[in-house]
Protein backbone atom coordinates (compact mmCIF):
# COMPACT_ATOMS: atom_id res chain seq x y z
CA UNK A 1 0.00 0.00 0.00
CA UNK A 2 1.30 3.28 -0.80
CA UNK A 3 1.63 6.30 1.75
CA UNK A 4 -0.75 8.32 -0.55
CA UNK A 5 -3.47 5.35 -0.22
CA UNK A 6 -3.15 5.06 3.17
CA UNK A 7 -4.27 8.52 4.10
CA UNK A 8 -7.21 8.07 1.93
CA UNK A 9 -10.45 8.27 4.41
CA UNK A 10 -12.56 5.98 2.17
CA UNK A 11 -12.32 2.49 0.33
CA UNK A 12 -14.39 0.32 -2.12
CA UNK A 13 -14.69 -2.70 -0.80
CA UNK A 14 -16.67 -4.09 -3.10
CA UNK A 15 -14.13 -6.98 -4.14
CA UNK A 16 -13.24 -7.39 -0.53
CA UNK A 17 -9.85 -9.19 -1.91
CA UNK A 18 -8.65 -5.72 -3.90
CA UNK A 19 -9.51 -2.43 -1.67
CA UNK A 20 -9.64 0.33 -3.79
CA UNK A 21 -9.07 3.95 -2.03
CA UNK A 22 -10.92 7.26 -2.73
CA UNK A 23 -11.26 10.71 -2.35
CA UNK A 24 -8.60 13.03 -0.36
CA UNK A 25 -7.47 13.09 2.88
CA UNK A 26 -10.21 14.74 5.47
CA UNK A 27 -8.54 17.99 7.36
CA UNK A 28 -10.05 19.68 10.17
CA UNK A 29 -9.00 18.18 13.33
CA UNK A 30 -5.98 19.24 15.06
CA UNK A 31 -5.90 16.71 17.56
CA UNK A 32 -6.61 12.78 17.60
CA UNK A 33 -9.48 11.18 15.91
CA UNK A 34 -11.36 8.92 18.34
CA UNK A 35 -14.88 8.12 17.11
CA UNK A 36 -16.17 8.44 13.49
CA UNK A 37 -19.60 7.47 12.22
CA UNK A 38 -22.11 7.71 8.96
CA UNK A 39 -25.16 9.60 9.28
CA UNK A 40 -28.35 7.21 8.51
CA UNK A 41 -28.33 8.52 4.83
CA UNK A 42 -24.48 8.09 4.51
CA UNK A 43 -24.19 11.13 3.02
CA UNK A 44 -22.48 12.83 5.97
CA UNK A 45 -19.64 11.70 8.09
CA UNK A 46 -19.21 13.25 12.25
CA UNK A 47 -16.25 12.27 13.84
CA UNK A 48 -15.12 13.35 17.28
CA UNK A 49 -11.48 14.93 17.75
CA UNK A 50 -9.29 15.31 21.03
CA UNK A 51 -9.29 18.97 20.25
CA UNK A 52 -12.66 18.93 21.64
CA UNK A 53 -14.54 19.66 18.59
CA UNK A 54 -16.74 17.55 16.34
CA UNK A 55 -16.45 17.75 12.58
CA UNK A 56 -18.75 17.12 9.97
CA UNK A 57 -18.37 16.20 5.99
CA UNK A 58 -20.89 16.06 2.84
CA UNK A 59 -19.89 12.65 1.36
CA UNK A 60 -22.41 12.15 -1.14
CA UNK A 61 -19.60 12.13 -3.31
CA UNK A 62 -17.02 9.77 -1.09
CA UNK A 63 -14.21 11.06 -4.26
CA UNK A 64 -14.76 14.85 -2.84
CA UNK A 65 -15.92 15.42 0.53
CA UNK A 66 -16.82 18.87 1.77
CA UNK A 67 -16.34 20.14 5.11
CA UNK A 68 -19.54 21.40 6.85
CA UNK A 69 -19.52 23.57 9.94
CA UNK A 70 -18.28 22.07 12.79
CA UNK A 71 -19.30 21.92 16.43
CA UNK A 72 -18.16 22.79 19.22
CA UNK A 73 -18.55 23.70 22.87
CA UNK A 74 -17.05 20.62 25.04
CA UNK A 75 -14.19 21.36 27.33
CA UNK A 76 -12.62 17.90 26.93
CA UNK A 77 -11.65 15.20 23.81
CA UNK A 78 -14.65 13.96 22.33
CA UNK A 79 -14.78 10.27 22.73
CA UNK A 80 -17.25 9.13 20.73
CA UNK A 81 -20.60 10.68 18.30
CA UNK A 82 -23.47 9.73 17.34
CA UNK A 83 -26.20 10.97 14.91
CA UNK A 84 -29.69 9.98 15.53
CA UNK A 85 -31.84 8.37 12.90
CA UNK A 86 -33.47 11.61 11.16
CA UNK A 87 -30.23 13.25 10.69
CA UNK A 88 -30.99 16.20 12.48
CA UNK A 89 -29.24 15.47 16.10
CA UNK A 90 -25.84 15.19 16.60
CA UNK A 91 -24.67 13.32 20.37
CA UNK A 92 -20.92 13.32 21.45
CA UNK A 93 -19.51 12.14 24.48
CA UNK A 94 -16.61 13.63 26.12
CA UNK A 95 -13.96 13.06 28.59
CA UNK A 96 -15.45 16.75 30.50
CA UNK A 97 -18.35 13.94 31.97
CA UNK A 98 -20.65 14.92 29.62
CA UNK A 99 -22.55 14.46 26.40
CA UNK A 100 -24.00 16.92 24.66
CA UNK A 101 -27.09 16.84 21.84
CA UNK A 102 -26.63 19.72 18.74
CA UNK A 103 -29.00 20.32 16.71
CA UNK A 104 -27.26 19.79 12.93
CA UNK A 105 -29.19 22.56 11.31
CA UNK A 106 -28.42 25.44 13.56
CA UNK A 107 -25.47 24.09 15.57
CA UNK A 108 -26.57 24.96 19.05
CA UNK A 109 -26.34 22.85 21.43
CA UNK A 110 -30.04 21.53 22.44
CA UNK A 111 -28.60 20.13 25.99
CA UNK A 112 -25.77 18.84 28.13
CA UNK A 113 -26.04 15.75 29.85
CA UNK A 114 -23.77 15.32 33.30
CA UNK A 115 -22.38 12.60 34.12
CA UNK A 116 -19.89 11.29 37.38
CA UNK A 117 -17.01 10.92 35.31
CA UNK A 118 -15.25 10.70 31.28
CA UNK A 119 -18.07 9.53 29.03
CA UNK A 120 -16.52 6.56 26.70
CA UNK A 121 -19.78 5.89 24.18
CA UNK A 122 -23.08 6.82 23.14
CA UNK A 123 -25.90 6.07 20.45
CA UNK A 124 -29.41 6.83 19.79
CA UNK A 125 -31.95 4.00 19.99
CA UNK A 126 -35.76 4.03 19.65
CA UNK A 127 -35.78 5.89 16.44
CA UNK A 128 -33.87 8.78 17.97
CA UNK A 129 -36.10 8.95 21.13
CA UNK A 130 -33.48 7.58 23.45
CA UNK A 131 -30.09 8.32 24.11
CA UNK A 132 -27.66 5.68 25.60
CA UNK A 133 -24.07 6.57 27.12
CA UNK A 134 -21.63 4.82 28.97
CA UNK A 135 -19.48 6.16 31.44
CA UNK A 136 -16.27 5.58 32.90
CA UNK A 137 -18.20 4.42 36.24
CA UNK A 138 -18.87 1.28 34.43
CA UNK A 139 -23.00 2.61 33.82
CA UNK A 140 -24.70 2.04 31.13
CA UNK A 141 -27.54 5.00 31.08
CA UNK A 142 -30.70 5.79 29.09
CA UNK A 143 -31.90 9.21 28.11
CA UNK A 144 -34.97 10.45 27.01
CA UNK A 145 -33.91 12.43 23.75
CA UNK A 146 -35.42 16.35 24.24
CA UNK A 147 -37.55 17.43 21.12
CA UNK A 148 -39.15 20.04 22.07
CA UNK A 149 -37.01 22.24 19.72
CA UNK A 150 -38.63 21.81 15.56
CA UNK A 151 -35.43 22.85 14.02
CA UNK A 152 -33.87 22.20 10.18
CA UNK A 153 -35.85 25.17 8.49
CA UNK A 154 -34.79 27.58 6.26
CA UNK A 155 -36.09 30.72 7.22
CA UNK A 156 -37.26 32.33 10.73
CA UNK A 157 -41.05 30.73 11.94
CA UNK A 158 -43.04 34.12 10.99
CA UNK A 159 -46.76 33.01 12.26
CA UNK A 160 -47.99 29.48 13.20
CA UNK A 161 -51.42 28.29 15.07
CA UNK A 162 -53.04 25.17 16.42
CA UNK A 163 -56.04 23.69 15.13
CA UNK A 164 -59.24 24.18 17.15
CA UNK A 165 -59.31 21.68 19.97
CA UNK A 166 -56.55 18.90 18.03
CA UNK A 167 -52.88 18.56 17.96
CA UNK A 168 -51.71 19.45 14.38
CA UNK A 169 -49.64 22.82 13.94
CA UNK A 170 -49.73 24.82 11.00
CA UNK A 171 -46.34 26.89 10.50
CA UNK A 172 -45.26 29.62 8.19
CA UNK A 173 -41.61 30.29 6.98
CA UNK A 174 -41.93 33.14 5.12
CA UNK A 175 -40.82 34.18 1.84
CA UNK A 176 -37.33 32.72 1.67
CA UNK A 177 -38.65 29.46 1.18
CA UNK A 178 -41.96 29.90 0.26
CA UNK A 179 -43.61 26.52 1.96
CA UNK A 180 -46.24 26.25 5.16
CA UNK A 181 -45.58 22.85 7.04
CA UNK A 182 -48.18 20.95 9.60
CA UNK A 183 -46.72 19.19 12.39
CA UNK A 184 -48.40 16.82 14.82
CA UNK A 185 -47.79 17.81 18.77
CA UNK A 186 -49.35 14.95 19.74
CA UNK A 187 -46.37 14.33 21.72
CA UNK A 188 -45.07 17.56 22.45
CA UNK A 189 -41.19 16.15 23.07
CA UNK A 190 -41.11 14.72 19.47
CA UNK A 191 -43.15 16.85 17.37
CA UNK A 192 -43.52 15.12 13.88
CA UNK A 193 -44.13 16.43 9.86
CA UNK A 194 -47.90 16.01 8.85
CA UNK A 195 -48.03 15.45 5.27
CA UNK A 196 -46.00 16.70 2.99
CA UNK A 197 -44.54 20.80 2.97
CA UNK A 198 -47.39 23.28 1.20
CA UNK A 199 -45.90 25.27 -1.58
CA UNK A 200 -46.61 28.07 -3.69
CA UNK A 201 -49.22 27.47 -6.18
CA UNK A 202 -49.07 30.64 -7.93
CA UNK A 203 -46.85 32.03 -10.13
CA UNK A 204 -45.47 36.01 -9.88
CA UNK A 205 -46.04 35.72 -5.91
CA UNK A 206 -44.76 34.71 -2.72
CA UNK A 207 -46.03 33.23 0.58
CA UNK A 208 -46.02 36.26 2.76
CA UNK A 209 -45.27 34.42 6.14
CA UNK A 210 -49.05 34.98 7.49
CA UNK A 211 -50.92 31.29 7.94
CA UNK A 212 -54.46 30.36 9.44
CA UNK A 213 -55.65 27.19 9.85
CA UNK A 214 -59.63 26.21 10.21
CA UNK A 215 -60.83 25.18 13.67
CA UNK A 216 -62.05 21.77 12.02
CA UNK A 217 -58.20 21.91 11.05
CA UNK A 218 -59.44 21.42 7.14
CA UNK A 219 -58.16 24.21 5.71
CA UNK A 220 -55.41 26.74 5.83
CA UNK A 221 -55.15 29.97 4.23
CA UNK A 222 -52.03 31.53 3.29
CA UNK A 223 -51.15 35.00 2.45
CA UNK A 224 -49.54 36.09 -0.80
CA UNK A 225 -46.98 39.20 -1.50
CA UNK A 226 -49.38 40.56 -3.57
CA UNK A 227 -52.66 40.93 -1.54
CA UNK A 228 -53.77 37.07 -2.37
CA UNK A 229 -55.20 34.43 -0.29
CA UNK A 230 -54.68 30.75 -0.94
CA UNK A 231 -56.86 28.43 0.29
CA UNK A 232 -55.55 24.38 0.49
CA UNK A 233 -57.83 21.57 1.25
CA UNK A 234 -55.70 19.82 4.34
CA UNK A 235 -58.20 17.04 4.93
CA UNK A 236 -55.66 14.59 3.92
CA UNK A 237 -52.14 16.03 4.85
CA UNK A 238 -50.38 13.80 2.23
CA UNK A 239 -52.40 15.51 -0.59
CA UNK A 240 -52.62 18.85 0.17
CA UNK A 241 -55.15 20.82 -2.66
CA UNK A 242 -55.82 24.46 -3.30
CA UNK A 243 -59.51 25.37 -2.95
CA UNK A 244 -60.91 27.78 -5.61
CA UNK A 245 -59.15 30.68 -7.05
CA UNK A 246 -57.18 32.61 -4.57
CA UNK A 247 -58.99 35.57 -2.71
CA UNK A 248 -58.18 38.78 -4.24
CA UNK A 249 -57.75 41.18 -1.29
CA UNK A 250 -55.89 44.21 -2.74
CA UNK A 251 -52.56 44.39 -4.40
CA UNK A 252 -50.25 44.26 -1.33
CA UNK A 253 -48.90 42.06 1.30
CA UNK A 254 -50.72 40.16 3.13
CA UNK A 255 -49.54 40.57 6.82
CA UNK A 256 -52.00 38.55 8.94
CA UNK A 257 -54.87 36.21 8.66
CA UNK A 258 -57.78 34.59 11.11
CA UNK A 259 -60.65 32.11 10.89
CA UNK A 260 -63.70 32.44 13.10
CA UNK A 261 -64.20 29.90 15.43
CA UNK A 262 -66.90 28.80 14.01
CA UNK A 263 -64.96 28.38 10.92
CA UNK A 264 -67.86 30.32 8.07
CA UNK A 265 -65.19 33.63 8.09
CA UNK A 266 -61.76 34.52 7.52
CA UNK A 267 -60.19 37.74 8.35
CA UNK A 268 -57.44 39.27 6.16
CA UNK A 269 -55.14 42.41 7.23
CA UNK A 270 -52.55 44.08 4.49
CA UNK A 271 -50.29 46.84 4.11
CA UNK A 272 -53.00 48.86 2.35
CA UNK A 273 -54.87 49.79 5.88
CA UNK A 274 -57.29 47.70 5.59
CA UNK A 275 -58.84 44.33 6.82
CA UNK A 276 -61.51 42.31 4.38
CA UNK A 277 -64.06 39.64 5.85
CA UNK A 278 -64.67 36.12 3.70
CA UNK A 279 -67.28 34.13 3.62
CA UNK A 280 -66.30 30.74 3.47
CA UNK A 281 -69.28 28.72 3.31
CA UNK A 282 -68.87 27.56 -0.19
CA UNK A 283 -66.15 25.12 0.42
CA UNK A 284 -64.65 25.64 -3.46
CA UNK A 285 -63.99 29.03 -2.12
CA UNK A 286 -64.82 32.58 -0.28
CA UNK A 287 -66.87 35.40 -1.36
CA UNK A 288 -66.22 38.99 0.17
CA UNK A 289 -68.56 39.81 2.94
CA UNK A 290 -67.17 43.17 4.20
CA UNK A 291 -64.56 45.76 3.79
CA UNK A 292 -63.36 47.28 7.26
CA UNK A 293 -61.93 50.68 6.66
CA UNK A 294 -60.27 53.04 9.51
CA UNK A 295 -56.53 51.77 9.99
CA UNK A 296 -54.14 54.44 9.23
CA UNK A 297 -51.62 51.78 8.32
CA UNK A 298 -50.79 48.20 7.62
CA UNK A 299 -52.92 45.40 10.19
CA UNK A 300 -50.76 43.41 11.70
CA UNK A 301 -52.81 41.69 14.01
CA UNK A 302 -56.26 40.15 13.73
CA UNK A 303 -58.57 38.30 16.80
CA UNK A 304 -61.81 37.24 16.63
CA UNK A 305 -63.63 37.28 20.36
CA UNK A 306 -65.36 34.06 21.58
CA UNK A 307 -68.51 34.46 20.24
CA UNK A 308 -67.41 35.66 16.72
CA UNK A 309 -69.63 38.59 17.06
CA UNK A 310 -66.48 41.33 17.79
CA UNK A 311 -62.98 41.19 14.75
CA UNK A 312 -60.04 43.37 16.70
CA UNK A 313 -57.11 44.68 14.47
CA UNK A 314 -54.01 45.68 15.70
CA UNK A 315 -52.19 48.48 13.38
CA UNK A 316 -48.82 50.34 12.93
CA UNK A 317 -50.97 53.38 13.75
CA UNK A 318 -50.76 53.03 17.22
CA UNK A 319 -54.51 51.75 17.66
CA UNK A 320 -56.54 48.67 18.21
CA UNK A 321 -59.22 49.22 16.06
CA UNK A 322 -62.44 47.19 17.04
CA UNK A 323 -65.98 46.06 14.96
CA UNK A 324 -69.06 44.50 15.92
CA UNK A 325 -69.45 41.65 13.09
CA UNK A 326 -72.72 40.70 14.19
CA UNK A 327 -74.48 40.89 10.50
CA UNK A 328 -70.89 40.65 8.55
CA UNK A 329 -72.47 42.57 5.42
CA UNK A 330 -72.81 45.91 7.59
CA UNK A 331 -69.87 45.99 10.11
CA UNK A 332 -70.39 48.14 13.24
CA UNK A 333 -67.25 50.32 13.89
CA UNK A 334 -66.77 50.53 17.63
CA UNK A 335 -64.42 52.83 19.63
CA UNK A 336 -60.53 52.11 19.04
CA UNK A 337 -58.20 51.19 22.13
CA UNK A 338 -55.59 53.80 22.27
CA UNK A 339 -52.67 54.87 24.77
CA UNK A 340 -49.76 52.96 22.77
CA UNK A 341 -46.40 54.88 22.24
CA UNK A 342 -45.89 52.01 19.28
CA UNK A 343 -46.80 50.28 16.58
CA UNK A 344 -49.58 47.61 17.89
CA UNK A 345 -47.89 44.35 16.65
CA UNK A 346 -50.57 41.83 18.32
CA UNK A 347 -54.21 41.15 19.53
CA UNK A 348 -55.79 38.33 20.88
CA UNK A 349 -59.39 38.39 22.79
CA UNK A 350 -59.68 35.92 25.80
CA UNK A 351 -61.15 32.45 25.29
CA UNK A 352 -63.99 32.97 28.28
CA UNK A 353 -65.59 36.12 28.39
CA UNK A 354 -64.33 39.80 26.35
CA UNK A 355 -61.13 40.64 27.71
CA UNK A 356 -58.63 41.73 24.55
CA UNK A 357 -54.99 41.78 25.15
CA UNK A 358 -52.46 43.83 22.64
CA UNK A 359 -48.76 43.74 22.53
CA UNK A 360 -46.88 46.55 21.74
CA UNK A 361 -43.46 48.01 19.91
CA UNK A 362 -43.57 50.26 23.22
CA UNK A 363 -42.17 47.50 25.06
CA UNK A 364 -45.91 46.80 27.30
CA UNK A 365 -49.03 44.68 27.15
CA UNK A 366 -52.67 46.14 27.52
CA UNK A 367 -55.68 44.72 28.68
CA UNK A 368 -59.39 45.75 28.29
CA UNK A 369 -62.85 44.92 29.17
CA UNK A 370 -64.88 44.15 26.26
CA UNK A 371 -68.30 43.73 28.17
CA UNK A 372 -69.42 46.88 26.53
CA UNK A 373 -67.80 47.23 23.13
CA UNK A 374 -69.36 51.19 22.90
CA UNK A 375 -67.52 51.71 26.30
CA UNK A 376 -63.85 49.39 26.31
CA UNK A 377 -62.84 49.69 29.88
CA UNK A 378 -58.81 49.55 30.75
CA UNK A 379 -58.16 46.37 32.92
CA UNK A 380 -54.91 47.00 35.71
CA UNK A 381 -51.82 48.79 34.30
CA UNK A 382 -49.81 47.80 31.06
CA UNK A 383 -47.79 44.54 31.97
CA UNK A 384 -43.79 45.33 31.49
CA UNK A 385 -41.03 43.30 31.57
CA UNK A 386 -40.03 42.94 27.76
CA UNK A 387 -37.04 44.92 27.05
CA UNK A 388 -37.56 45.44 23.17
CA UNK A 389 -40.90 44.65 20.80
CA UNK A 390 -43.68 42.85 21.80
CA UNK A 391 -44.32 40.84 18.63
CA UNK A 392 -47.02 38.43 19.78
CA UNK A 393 -49.54 37.55 23.08
CA UNK A 394 -51.88 34.71 23.25
CA UNK A 395 -54.04 33.36 26.20
CA UNK A 396 -54.30 29.83 27.68
CA UNK A 397 -57.59 28.15 26.77
CA UNK A 398 -58.68 28.91 29.95
CA UNK A 399 -57.71 31.98 29.91
CA UNK A 400 -55.60 32.50 33.05
CA UNK A 401 -52.26 32.81 31.77
CA UNK A 402 -51.13 35.35 29.55
CA UNK A 403 -47.63 34.55 27.33
CA UNK A 404 -46.11 37.74 25.05
CA UNK A 405 -43.19 37.25 23.20
CA UNK A 406 -40.52 39.89 21.29
CA UNK A 407 -37.42 41.05 20.03
CA UNK A 408 -35.53 40.92 22.72
CA UNK A 409 -35.26 37.29 22.80
CA UNK A 410 -38.07 36.05 25.75
CA UNK A 411 -41.51 34.76 26.54
CA UNK A 412 -43.00 36.31 29.17
CA UNK A 413 -46.16 34.54 31.07
CA UNK A 414 -48.11 36.08 33.93
CA UNK A 415 -50.94 34.87 35.89
CA UNK A 416 -54.48 37.10 34.91
CA UNK A 417 -57.08 35.47 36.59
CA UNK A 418 -57.55 38.64 38.25
CA UNK A 419 -56.72 40.39 34.96
CA UNK A 420 -56.56 44.20 37.03
CA UNK A 421 -53.66 42.60 39.51
CA UNK A 422 -51.74 40.46 37.01
CA UNK A 423 -49.09 38.21 38.82
CA UNK A 424 -45.80 37.20 36.45
CA UNK A 425 -45.22 33.55 36.25
CA UNK A 426 -42.35 33.16 34.52
CA UNK A 427 -39.40 34.49 31.67
CA UNK A 428 -38.38 31.85 29.06
CA UNK A 429 -34.95 32.74 27.87
CA UNK A 430 -33.93 29.86 25.75
CA UNK A 431 -34.33 31.37 21.90
CA UNK A 432 -31.33 33.56 20.67
CA UNK A 433 -32.88 35.41 18.61
CA UNK A 434 -36.46 37.32 18.17
CA UNK A 435 -39.44 35.64 19.16
CA UNK A 436 -42.12 36.54 16.07
CA UNK A 437 -45.13 34.20 17.82
CA UNK A 438 -46.57 32.74 20.81
CA UNK A 439 -49.39 30.30 20.85
CA UNK A 440 -51.02 27.86 23.21
CA UNK A 441 -52.05 24.29 22.18
CA UNK A 442 -55.64 23.96 22.82
CA UNK A 443 -54.93 21.56 25.60
CA UNK A 444 -52.82 23.84 27.52
CA UNK A 445 -49.89 21.57 28.13
CA UNK A 446 -47.64 23.37 25.69
CA UNK A 447 -46.71 26.56 24.79
CA UNK A 448 -45.44 26.97 21.34
CA UNK A 449 -43.13 29.88 19.93
CA UNK A 450 -41.58 30.72 16.79
CA UNK A 451 -38.38 32.61 16.02
CA UNK A 452 -36.31 34.30 13.89
CA UNK A 453 -33.66 31.57 15.07
CA UNK A 454 -34.96 29.02 12.71
CA UNK A 455 -36.84 27.01 15.01
CA UNK A 456 -40.20 26.96 16.80
CA UNK A 457 -39.72 26.04 20.48
CA UNK A 458 -42.25 24.03 22.57
CA UNK A 459 -42.24 24.37 26.46
CA UNK A 460 -44.14 22.44 28.57
CA UNK A 461 -46.58 24.99 30.77
CA UNK A 462 -47.70 22.66 34.05
CA UNK A 463 -44.62 23.00 36.84
CA UNK A 464 -45.46 19.17 37.97
CA UNK A 465 -44.98 17.81 34.71
CA UNK A 466 -42.07 19.89 33.67
CA UNK A 467 -40.16 18.41 36.91
CA UNK A 468 -40.87 15.17 35.62
CA UNK A 469 -39.55 15.85 32.65
CA UNK A 470 -36.52 17.60 34.00
CA UNK A 471 -36.16 14.14 36.03
CA UNK A 472 -36.55 11.69 33.38
CA UNK A 473 -33.62 13.83 31.51
CA UNK A 474 -31.26 14.18 33.50
CA UNK A 475 -31.06 10.32 34.26
CA UNK A 476 -30.71 8.06 36.75
CA UNK A 477 -31.99 9.39 40.28
CA UNK A 478 -28.00 10.62 42.27
CA UNK A 479 -26.48 8.27 43.98
CA UNK A 480 -25.69 8.56 48.49
CA UNK A 481 -22.11 8.29 47.16
CA UNK A 482 -22.93 10.96 44.33
CA UNK A 483 -24.31 13.26 46.53
CA UNK A 484 -21.17 12.84 49.32
CA UNK A 485 -19.01 13.51 46.43
CA UNK A 486 -19.95 16.95 45.38
CA UNK A 487 -22.51 17.98 47.82
CA UNK A 488 -20.34 17.81 51.19
CA UNK A 489 -22.59 20.56 53.07
CA UNK A 490 -26.52 19.02 53.08
CA UNK A 491 -27.65 15.51 53.64
CA UNK A 492 -28.65 13.71 50.97
CA UNK A 493 -32.11 14.78 49.42
CA UNK A 494 -32.51 14.05 45.73
CA UNK A 495 -34.38 16.47 43.88
CA UNK A 496 -35.79 13.52 41.59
Amino acid sequence: MSPAAARRPFWDVSDAGRPQALGNPLTGPTGKVYSVVFSGDDRTLVAGSADKNVYLWNVADLRNPAPLPSLSGASGRVNAVAVAPDGRTVAAASSDSSVRLWDRATGRIVVTLPHPGPVTGTGFLDDGKTLVTVAADGVTRLWPVPGQVIGDRANSVFSMEYAGRGSLLVTSAGIAPDTNELWDTTDPRHPGQRGVVLTNPLTGAKFSGSVSISPDGRTVASGMDDGRVVLFDVSDPGRPATLGLPLRTGSSLVETLEFSHDGRFLAVGTDEHTVTLWDLSNRNGGTLAARLDGPANSVYSLSFSADDTLLAAGSLDYKVWLWNITRPAAPEPLPTLEGFAGYVHSVVFSPQGRLLAAGSADKTVRIWDLRDPHAPASVGAPLVGATNYVYSVAFSPDGKTLAAGGYDRTVWTWDVTDPSSPKWLATLSAPTDAVFVVEFAPDGRTLAAGTAEKALRLWETDPDRAAAEICAAVGQRITVQEWESYVVDRPYAPPC
